[in-house]
C-alpha cells in the first residue's frame, strides 16, 4: 500500500517540507485536480489571529481544487499529521483525482493500486472560521508567498488555476 498526500496549500511547496519529509526536493510530485473540493482561506491558526487555507467537499463535482500528490512513509505521515494539527486527515476517493496537467504529467501512466490511499487535510470544526471571521483576519505572514512559490514551481497553468 502506498499513502499519498494531497497538498493544496503550503504542502505544495516542497522546500517547506524538509522537517516532515526526507529529501522533499527529490520527491516525485504529481499535479492534480480533485473534483468536488473547494479551497478557501477559512482556517484560523495561532489562536485565530491569522488564517490559512482549508478545503471543503462540494456537491457540485465541476468545482475542483488543484494541488499535488506525493507519496509518504508511515513516519512521514505522522510528521505531517503533527504539523497539520488544525486539520483532520481524511481519505479521498481515487475516482476524484484528475491528472489534467498534461504538460507536467507527460507520458503518465499512473494507476492507483486498490489499497493505495490519498490523504487530504480538512480543517477541524473548531478551527473553521465563519465568513465574517475570515474576512476580519489577515493571512498568516509569509503563507501566501510559500503557497505561490509551490504553485509556480509546478507550472504557469497550475499557478493560474491556483489563483482562481
Amino acid at each position: 500500500m502506498t499513502i499519498y498526500i494531497f497538498g493544496y496549500g503550503s504542502l505544495m511547496n516542497m522546500k517547506e517540507n524538509s522537517r516532515e519529509l526526507e529529501n522533499p526536493l527529490k520527491r516525485k510530485v504529481w499535479p492534480v485536480l480533485v473534483t468536488g473540493l473547494k479551497r478557501t482561506l477559512n482556517v484560523g491558526v495561532a489562536d485565530n489571529t491569522y488564517k490559512v487555507f482549508g478545503v471543503k467537499d462540494m456537491a457540485n463535482k465541476s468545482i475542483t481544487c488543484n494541488g499535488i500528490l506525493f507519496a509518504v512513509s508511515d513516519d512521514e505521515l505522522d510528521n505531517i499529521i503533527h504539523r497539520e494539527r488544525n486539520y483532520t486527515a481524511k481519505v479521498l476517493k481515487k475516482s476524484r483525482i484528475l491528472f489534467n496537467y498534461t504538460k507536467n504529467n507527460k507520458n503518465i501512466n499512473f494507476t492507483f493500486k486498490p489499497n493505495d490511499e490519498i490523504i487530504c487535510f480538512y480543517p477541524k470544526a473548531k478551527y473553521s472560521l465563519t465568513q465574517k471571521q475570515a474576512l476580519a483576519l489577515p493571512v498568516r505572514k509569509n503563507y501566501l508567498p510559500i503557497c505561490l512559490e509551490g504553485a509556480k514551481a509546478i507550472s504557469d497553468e497550475f499557478l493560474s488555476d491556483f489563483l482562481k
